[in-house]
């Protein structure tokens, strides 16, 4: 994205714009990532770029839903699920943002260390959703079974990680489409914040489904550290505009 040997000289001005461009050419066509990103200011200031980026698409969508309630329209409020402020707050900023990047955003290195262990996880939460579902018993037994697997595939990943960074070819191939559907399953993830399910809902999880595209961009150009601050930053600034809003 920016060379390793001036990319702390270029101005402020320059990354942004470029960021902007590279962002734009990614939505219309992601590709793969290539190589590591430095870390220092220019980083810094690109991912600031995509976060303002993303905090000025969910401004514009409030301000359409605010007008559309104004002319008579109704849309679903977020229940609060008996849960505290401070707690959703907290989870929403810290715990919320890894997990997601993680499940959602973690393997799309393209990696076959990182694949495979994508593959594992998802196979074990069928495996422990299905079993739940169909022979009932014990939640927390599942959730065992979920546990020891995922740490069995993380210390497997861990042997693996330097050894199997080749990336498959089929994943290339289909990268603009792994994202896109990743970045629906994200969005989509998100209809879980309500408690009933209408056409609407599909509406109003456009922001995050769109996030979910910037937070790829991010993600494959900037790194896995770099997509996990943008999260947490969003929903920090979301959540305080909203208890702003609210009081």
């Amino acid at each position: 994205m920016y060379a390793a040997d001036n990319s702390q000289l270029l101005p402020v001005k320059e990354v942004v714009s470029k960021t902007y461009s590279e962002l734009l050419s990614f939505v219309r066509s992601p590709v793969p990532p290539v190589g590591r990103q430095p870390l220092g200011r220019t980083r810094t200031i690109a991912l600031l770029t995509v976060l303002g980026i993303d905090i000025g698409i969910v401004a514009v969508f409030l301000i359409a839903m605010f007008s559309a309630e104004a002319a008579g329209a109704a849309f679903p409020a977020t229940p609060d699920f008996g849960i505290s402020p401070l707690f959703l707050f907290l989870f929403a900023t810290t715990v919320a943002p890894v997990l997601e990047e993680v499940i959602f955003r973690g393997w799309l290195s393209g990696r076959k260390a990182d694949l495979e262990f994508a593959g594992t996880i998802l196979g074990l939460a069928a495996i422990a959703f299905a079993g739940f579902a169909l022979f009932s018993g014990d939640a927390i037994a599942w959730l065992s079974v979920f546990a020891i697997g995922a740490v069995a595939a993380l210390l497997r990943w861990g042997v693996r990680r330097k050894t199997h960074q080749a990336m498959p070819g089929w994943f290339a191939r289909h990268y603009a489409k792994i994202v896109y559907l990743s970045s629906l399953a994200f969005g989509a993830v998100h209809l879980t914040n309500y408690d009933t399910f209408s056409a609407i809902h599909l509406v109003m999880v456009l922001p995050q489904t769109i996030g979910g595209v910037l937070l790829a961009f991010t993600r494959t150009k900037l790194g896995l550290n770099a997509s996990i601050v943008q999260h947490a930053l969003f929903n920090a600034l979301v959540f305080g505009a909203d208890t702003a809003f609210a009081s």
